[in-house]
């Protein structure tokens, strides 16, 4: 028998429960790192993977619910945007038997359609739940607190 502390509580485990949630975990940092990856390589399968049939993406501006008005969503961005590049730190998870949060620091390094280029920094709150023993999102909600510009727009051709 193992005690941890979680929260300021102690938690007594078995090793088979330690197990578990070492799982539980790198199964829900594939699902951060496939999100930003399957975003960034305009991947509609792999960032379609991710996502729970009923989940709800949050991007402050848009709350767009079930995956079919998220891969709308994500879609409208790839057609808009000519690059993008994720990060994610500082993760930290709480599982709850098949239940999940998690929260992420995010960096994203954009390529906007008039081809500036902007560095934003936030943060992700998920949710997550497993089912049929596969952990998906059920809620991302994103937050940005910083944009910096780091180009300006192209200068190709004079306007019209």
């Amino acid at each position: 028998m193992f005690e941890r502390q979680f929260g300021g509580s102690f938690i007594r485990m078995t090793l088979e429960q330690r197990v578990q949630r070492l799982e539980d975990r790198a199964a829900l940092e594939d699902l951060a790192a496939l999100y930003c990856r399957g975003a960034d390589a305009r991947d509609a399968a792999l960032f379609s993977s991710v996502w729970h049939e009923d989940a709800v993406w949050d991007v402050g501006t848009h709350v767009f619910c079930g995956r079919q008005e998220i891969m709308s969503a994500v879609a409208h961005q790839w057609e808009t945007f000519r690059n993008m590049q994720h990060w994610t730190s500082n993760s930290r998870y709480d599982i709850n038997g098949d239940h999940a949060t998690g929260e992420h620091d995010v960096a994203a390094l954009t390529t906007l359609a008039d081809g500036s280029t902007v560095l934003s920094g936030g943060r992700y709150r998920d949710e997550f739940e497993r089912r049929d023993g596969i952990w998906g999102f059920t809620k991302r909600t994103a937050s940005i607190l910083t944009t910096v510009t780091l180009s300006a727009p192209d200068q190709a051709s004079p306007p019209a």
